[in-house]
C-alpha cells in the first residue's frame, strides 16, 4: 500500500500506517475497515490469505492489479508440503493467515507493476508472525519477503529482500535485530540501501511491518521502516561515494535464460524465489512463520 507523505525530505508522516496500527492495539481497525483502507490507498498487490484450503494452489490478489497478480504456492508438488492456515492478525477479522513451514512458498509471477523503477516511491507491508530464532541457524536470518534476482555467480543483483534477524539485543549474530530490508543496485552482488527495524521480535506475536522507499533524487533515496505504526528506523543512500551511483534497481524482467532459466524473478514469500539459481528448486533461505495481509 502507499503511505502519504507531506514532504519527502522530512520525517515520514505515517498517516495510514499509524491508523492501521490501531488494529493491533485497540481493535478499531478490525474487519472490514482494514482491507478497505489498504485497497483505497492504491495497493497493486494485496494478499489476504483467506482462500479456502480446499481450493487450487492460487492465492487471489485483492489489489488493483487483479488476476495478473494472483499468487501460487508453487513448491507443494515438489516437496509434498501443504498449505497451512492459522488465525489471522487483524482483531475482529475471522479470515485466516498463511503459515510457512520450510516446505512451501508463495510466488507472485513477475509483473513490472510490482517492480516500480527506482524513480518511483513504493511501500511494502505485511503482518509477520515469528515462531523461532532463525538468526542462529547459520545464515544470519531467513528470507521472509523476497523480490530479488540473484544469479548463481552473484555478479549482480536486482530488487529487495526482507530478512529476519536477531530477536533482541541478546540474540543477534552481529546483523542487528528485527526485520532487515535490503536493496540491490544491478551493478554488483552487494547490499546497498538498507534499513533495519531495530525492534525486538516477540515469538508468537504478530508485528505490523511497513517499509517505505522514497527516491528523492535516486542518489539520495531513503528507506523508512515502521513497526506497529511507529517509525523505528530510516536510512539514506549517499550516492555510493561518487554522489551519483544508484542504491536500488528494480527487477527488470529482461533476464537471459542463463541468468534466470526458470522464468523472470517472481516475488516470493517464505523463502528465496525461482531466480535463486544455486539451490534445488531455486529455494533457499527458507523461513518458517506466519504472514497476513501482505501488500505492495
Amino acid at each position: 500500500m502507499k503511505i502519504r507523505i507531506t514532504n519527502p525530505r522530512s520525517t515520514f508522516l505515517p498517516l495510514v500506517c499509524a491508523a492501521l496500527s490501531l488494529s493491533a492495539l485497540t481493535g478499531l481497525c478490525s474487519s472490514p475497515l482494514y482491507p478497505s483502507v489498504v485497497k483505497g490507498d492504491g495497493a497493486l498487490g494485496y494478499y489476504r490469505f483467506n482462500d479456502s484450503l480446499t481450493r487450487t494452489l492460487v492465492n487471489v490478489n485483492s489489489g488493483s492489479l487483479g488476476t495478473a497478480g494472483n499468487a501460487t504456492n508453487d513448491l507443494v508438488t515438489f516437496t509434498g508440503g501443504k498449505v497451512h492456515s492459522m488465525p489471522g492478525a487483524i482483531v475482529g477479522d475471522a479470515n485466516r493467515a498463511a503459515f510457512y513451514d520450510f516446505t512451501t512458498r508463495t510466488e507472485i509471477p513477475f509483473n513490472s507493476a510490482l517492480n516500480p523503477p527506482n524513480t518511483q516511491p513504493f511501500s511494502v507491508e505485511a503482518w509477520i508472525y515469528a515462531v523461532n530464532d532463525q538468526a542462529t541457524t547459520g545464515a544470519g536470518g531467513m528470507g521472509v519477503l523476497v523480490n530479488r534476482l540473484k544469479p548463481s555467480d552473484a555478479s549482480f543483483r536486482q530488487g529487495w529482500v526482507v530478512f529476519q534477524r536477531g530477536l533482541d539485543a541478546d540474540h543477534s549474530p552481529g546483523q542487528g535485530m528485527g526485520w532487515d530490508f535490503q536493496m540491490y543496485n544491478n551493478l554488483d552482488g552487494s547490499t546497498h540501501l538498507q534499513v533495519k527495524s531495530g525492534v525486538p521480535i516477540t515469538l508468537g506475536k504478530w508485528q505490523h511491518y511497513v517499509v517505505v522507499y522514497d527516491p528523492v533524487q535516486v542518489s539520495n533515496a531513503t528507506l523508512t521502516v515502521f513497526i506497529d505504526g511507529v517509525q523505528t528506523g530510516q536510512s539514506t543512500w549517499t550516492g555510493g561515494g561518487d554522489g551519483v551511483t544508484q542504491g536500488y534497481f528494480a527487477c527488470a524482467g529482461n533476464s537471459s535464460l542463463a541468468t534466470s532459466p526458470h522464468r523472470q524473478p517472481a516475488m516470493s514469500l517464505g523463502g528465496y524465489s525461482n531466480s535463486n539459481l544455486d539451490e534445488p528448486y531455486n529455494f533457499a533461505n527458507l523461513w518458517t512463520g506466519g504472514i497476513d495481509e501482505f501488500a505492495l
